[in-house]
């Protein structure tokens, strides 16, 4: 299971690769071609910003997973 870091992590790299440094956009945030493909996106534009926002906050968020934040609150989503 990716962790938010792992995600930021891959945006960054992403973002700096094409210069553009806006870590919500869907260029930067496409899955890996190697990664498990999963159903519709569970998250809107506003939930992904709100998200990355909260996990660079600190170290703590940052190295959460999806279901760690969900269960803090901080997202709300259904995992199955």
């Amino acid at each position: 299971m990716s962790t938010c870091s792992n995600i930021i992590q891959t945006a960054r790299q992403r973002a700096s690769d094409n210069q553009r440094p806006d870590l919500c956009l869907d260029e930067n945030l496409t899955p890996l071609p190697n990664s498990v493909k999963g159903c519709n996106a569970v998250l809107s534009a506003a939930q992904k910003e709100h998200l990355v926002e909260v996990t660079l906050q600190d170290t703590e968020h940052c190295r959460m997973t999806f279901t760690q934040l969900a269960e803090a609150g901080i997202i709300f989503i259904y995992l199955f």
